[in-house]
């Protein structure tokens, strides 16, 4: 194993990246058949005598995917069962529904203009390790 500092921060960095990808919200409607080539991919690496490094490539291909607007349940569950075969696990936490209160919150002084309300709001989030991105399809958030 290469194990070096640079590693390290590759897969801190990496998983930050699927995390963050999978803790986002929802785009909509996806090809079933479009999430099936995916699942057919990785099935594939893994029939290859559990041929992980090609197991990995097709979970950041899904991630790169998902990140262009193609999520739903199905996806998330399929996420899910790939990231469990190399023993990562994300797990879901209460605060989420703290964290979209306040994103709310923060929505609803934009739109009255309060902005220093809503920068308060983004500042109380961003000590708490929350980073908003505001988008054209709403407000994403992730954990840094």
């Amino acid at each position: 194993i290469n194990f070096t500092e640079k590693a390290v921060r590759d897969a801190e960095t990496n998983l930050k990246y699927l995390k963050n990808t999978y803790e986002q919200p929802f785009t909509g409607e996806v090809d079933p058949a479009d999430l099936q080539g995916f699942v057919d991919k990785f099935i594939a690496a893994m029939d290859e005598d559990i041929n992980a490094a090609n197991g990995i490539t097709v979970v950041f291909e899904l991630a790169k995917w998902i990140n262009s607007g193609h999520y739903n349940q199905d996806v998330k569950d399929a996420l899910t069962k790939m990231l469990e075969v190399f023993g990562v696990v994300f797990v879901e936490e209460d605060l989420d529904a703290d964290i979209e209160a306040l994103i709310a919150e923060r929505q609803e002084a934009r739109a009255k203009k309060d902005f220093a309300r809503a920068d308060a709001i983004r500042d109380e989030l961003a000590a708490q390790g929350i980073k908003l991105l505001d988008t054209k399809e709403g407000v994403r958030w992730t954990r840094d």
